[in-house]
């Protein structure tokens, strides 16, 4: 668990945290400090408040400490949010912050590995879309053109620019399109052959 100091604005309280090693690179586990937020979040994996005489080592007494773990994507313990302060500072939503704190960088973590994968998955769709000896257009939800392939941008006579977040039954002038009755009823994945 890695300390940090952006928090603290005084003097006192930068040598009082430092008196107890709540520094940067400082070990707040329960086996090196007995209980302390941090190391039982750790140990729990879960977020917890610790304030004054509840923490193990008597020179913890005048410290608060709200704590709540951060996981990654596979649900593993990657580390803790931490809120410290002077125990007459304690406030009692500074547990709520830390966990919606500790919440939002999991998601984050979530949301970056989904993106990732997308690219992965588009990368993969790009390379069988742009070299099918068929005309392959994509639409997204909406019927709107978001890529065709040089096929069909040959067999439809349209240049590239001229396609890209078009309206396919603007580019596609055929009466009711199959695929647009599909995608008003709301099939995402779904394949038609157009004469």
């Amino acid at each position: 668990a890695t300390i940090s100091k952006s928090w603290m604005r005084s003097k006192p309280v930068i040598q009082s945290a430092q008196k107890i090693h709540f520094m940067d690179g400082a070990r707040w586990t329960e086996n090196e400090v007995g209980t302390n937020a941090i190391g039982t979040s750790l140990q729990l994996q879960q977020p917890i408040n610790v304030t004054a005489v509840e923490h193990y080592c008597q020179k913890h007494h005048q410290w608060t400490c709200s704590a709540a773990p951060i996981f990654n994507p596979q649900g593993m313990l990657m580390g803790i949010v931490d809120i410290s302060g002077p125990s007459q500072t304690f406030h009692e939503q500074a547990l709520g912050l830390a966990a919606a704190i500790a919440s939002a960088v999991t998601i984050q973590l979530i949301l970056e590995r989904k993106a990732r994968e997308l690219q992965l998955i588009d990368k993969r769709f790009a390379l069988v879309f742009n070299h099918t000896s068929d005309g392959m257009i994509e639409v997204d939800a909406h019927g709107m053109i978001k890529r065709a392939n040089s096929v069909a941008r040959v067999l439809l006579q349209q240049a590239e620019t001229d396609m890209i977040g078009k309206p396919l039954d603007e580019i596609w002038k055929s009466g009711d399109l199959p695929i647009m009755t599909a995608l008003r009823s709301n099939r995402l994945n779904y394949e038609c052959s157009l004469p």
